[in-house]
């Protein structure tokens, strides 16, 4: 899921989505450059942090949310587990509707969907106001994804981690628990993100 939601550009680390979520920052540019790397080397070619608040709810499947009005995510849409592609999507949609709607520079993806272009944003606080103003549509990340608010968080981490390696995808947890990095791979495996987002579900799922 993904970890790749924009949030605002202060909060925002990856693209196009963060479902995931709640899997902020995957560094998708280093993975292409370490085909010729060999197990033994250990260096780096990007990493993922994870969201330590959710961001992304579902009205049509669990309501709004339930929470103080002192909560800047008051109304914000909230995705479950069991949230379809096509509904996560959907909001997702509106999300960028907003930004675009706002002045967030976008662009389109083969399949037509809107994202935002960053190859035209200066720095990651040029549209912060912009960000502010789409905030209430913004989707959060099912709670299990949060790991101040799943008991057995760390858990699911480690299975999410598992998944992802049984599947080609070669990665291991940063010191702090909070996130991950990826290793070096002679062959990178087609649909990286499609393996994160199905994996990050299956490990807190289960």
């Amino acid at each position: 899921m993904t970890n790749l939601l924009d949030r605002s550009p202060r909060e925002h680390t990856g693209w196009p989505r963060a479902l995931a979520l709640t899997v902020a920052g995957v560094a998708l540019l280093g993975l292409t450059g370490c085909g010729d790397g060999d197990g033994d080397s250990e260096k780096e070619t990007g990493v993922a942090s994870v969201s330590r608040s959710g961001d992304a709810q579902n009205p049509r499947e669990a309501g709004k949310r339930s929470v103080s009005p002192s909560d800047p995510d008051a109304g914000r849409p909230q995705l479950r587990l069991d949230t379809s592609p096509e509904e996560e999507n959907r909001l997702e949609q509106i999300y960028f509707t907003c930004l675009r709607d706002e002045g967030v520079p976008m662009t389109r993806t083969a399949e037509g969907t809107l994202i935002p272009d960053k190859t035209r944003m200066s720095d990651s606080n040029s549209f912060a106001a912009e960000y502010g103003a789409c905030r209430s549509k913004a989707p959060l990340p099912p709670p299990e994804f949060d790991a101040e608010k799943n008991p057995d968080w760390d858990e699911g981490f480690r299975k999410w981690l598992t998944c992802m390696n049984e599947r080609g995808l070669k990665v291991k947890a940063l010191p702090d628990g909070r996130g991950f990095t990826f290793l070096p791979m002679k062959v990178v495996p087609p649909d990286v993100q499609k393996i994160q987002d199905e994996c990050q579900k299956k490990g807190f799922s289960q």
